[in-house]
C-alpha cells in the first residue's frame, strides 16, 4: 500500500499490489480502507484516487469496497508490457458519507 501525496493540493495517489497467494482474501480491501482512512485523518487530505487497469476488474472491487466512487474509463491511457491499456479512476473525498468501508465491516 502507497498513497502518493500531493500536499498542495490536499490529495494523493493510493497505490497497492498483492501476491497472488493473497488474493480474494480481503486483505487488499481492508489495507486499502485503513490507509484511507488515515490520509484523511492524519493526514488531513481533502481526495484520494487510485487507478486500475479495465482488464483487472478485481482491483475495482478492492477500490469500491474501500469506498471509492467511479469517476471514469480512459481509453489507451497507460502503455504495460508494450501494450496500450484502458484505466479505470476511483476516488474517495473525505466529505463522503461515512468510514471507509472495510471487509471486516461486512
Amino acid at each position: 500500500m502507497s498513497l502518493h501525496l500531493r500536499p498542495l493540493h490536499r490529495q494523493a495517489v493510493a497505490g497497492y499490489w498483492i501476491g497472488r497467494p493473497f488474493w480474494g482474501q480481503g486483505i487488499a480491501s481492508e489495507a486499502l480502507a485503513a490507509v484511507i482512512a488515515c490520509g484523511f485523518d492524519a493526514l488531513g487530505l481533502h481526495r484520494i484516487e487510485a487507478t486500475h487497469l479495465a482488464r483487472n476488474p478485481a482491483s475495482g472491487r478492492v477500490m469500491e469496497k474501500a469506498g471509492m466512487a467511479f469517476e471514469g474509463h480512459f481509453r489507451d491511457a497507460t502503455c504495460k508490457n508494450g501494450r496500450m491499456e484502458d484505466v479505470v479512476m476511483r476516488a474517495r473525498l473525505a466529505s463522503d458519507a461515512g468510514p471507509a468501508k472495510t471487509t471486516a465491516s461486512h
